[in-house]
């Protein structure tokens, strides 16, 4: 329950969900075709001589289109959809993080109150143990000085329990902060520390891998960076500029039509400085994807090593010391 809340309402993930959404606009947009442009000539007049006037103006009134070659707008349609894909695995590991947070949380809540618990076991027997004391010193069988020693070990046992009362009111409150409310709106955590499940084979995990968010991102990310290489290759092919209207002559009372194309001519830019560049990047996002595995695969390790490790101390303190220590504890008793 507390996962499913975290991932409705968490501030931080929701923010990071309209980026994700965001990612179909910038497709529609790059998918657009240029707007045409209108262009208004005057000539041939307010001269100083014969054109001082307006009877030889000439207006012309054309449309111009740009068309764009060299495959541009596939090249940014294919960009903005890859980088909608590094998105989506960025907020998948958002995801996954908000998961390891609300987990971690929920057990140290569990903890919390097993620990406030166990403080008010021991506050309660060290005031049976105190009255007991007491009873003896009044007795004449022991020194007043063990009743003084019961006393401290009472009030130090009461001071222990307002620290665990304490320490659980602030895990509460970290927990329900993964869902936003400020105070706990749940009167406790339900769950069992003393089932100690197997730990899975290193091996099994280790498989795992690929499907880390953090470590399949960056197939996306390939993705995206040849997209950009290929976006980068359309720029070296010029675009055409076409144009087609109609000239008035004023003077000759005549109406004609006009056409015309521009196209520049690629002889110093070529667009090679960015060519390279995406080049670059494409083989420092081969070794960012390496780095990658072997951070989590690190992590993974040390993760496990401290796994294994809570397992034999966990299993031990439940099938050896914890019988020991009831049974020493009911014979004091």
């Amino acid at each position: 329950q507390a996962l499913e809340l975290a991932l409705a309402r968490n501030p931080d993930l929701a923010s990071f969900s309209w980026e994700v959404r965001s990612g179909d606009p910038r497709i529609l947009q790059a998918g657009l075709i240029p707007n045409p442009e209108l262009v208004v000539g005057l000539e041939n007049f307010l001269g100083s001589g014969p054109f001082r006037k307006f009877e030889a103006l000439e207006t012309t009134l054309s449309i111009g289109q740009l068309l764009e070659l060299g495959g541009k707008r596939a090249a940014r349609i294919k960009l903005a959809a890859a980088e909608k894909e590094v998105v989506r695995w960025d907020y998948e590991a958002k995801r996954a993080d908000l998961a390891a947070t609300v987990a971690k949380s929920f057990v140290e809540v569990l903890s919390a109150q097993e620990k406030v618990a166990l403080a008010t076991e021991i506050a309660r027997l060290s005031k049976e143990v105190l009255d007991a004391v007491s009873a003896r010193v009044t007795a004449g069988k022991i020194s007043p000085v063990e009743e003084t020693k019961a006393s401290v070990a009472s009030s130090i046992s009461g001071i222990e329990l307002e620290r665990a009362k304490l320490a659980l009111e602030g895990a509460r409150k970290r927990l329900a902060a993964t869902w936003g409310p400020a105070k706990p709106m749940f009167s406790k955590a339900v769950g069992r520390l003393d089932q100690v499940p197997p730990i899975p084979p290193a091996e099994d995990l280790a498989d795992r891998i690929s499907r880390n968010p953090d470590v399949a991102r960056w197939a996306a990310e390939m993705e995206q960076r040849k997209a950009v290489l290929a976006q980068d290759r359309a720029e070296r092919i010029p675009n055409v500029t076409i144009n087609a209207g109609i000239r008035r002559f004023r003077e000759l009372e005549d109406t004609t039509f006009i056409a015309g194309a521009t196209i520049p001519i690629p002889i110093f830019n070529r667009n090679q400085g960015k060519i390279l560049e995406s080049q670059y990047r494409i083989s420092k996002a081969e070794r960012e994807r390496e780095a990658a595995g072997n951070k989590v695969l690190a992590a993974l390790s040390d993760a496990y090593q401290a796994l294994a490790t809570g397992y034999v101390e966990s299993t031990t303190l439940k099938s050896v010391v914890l019988p020991g220590a009831r049974s020493a504890f009911d014979a004091a008793t």
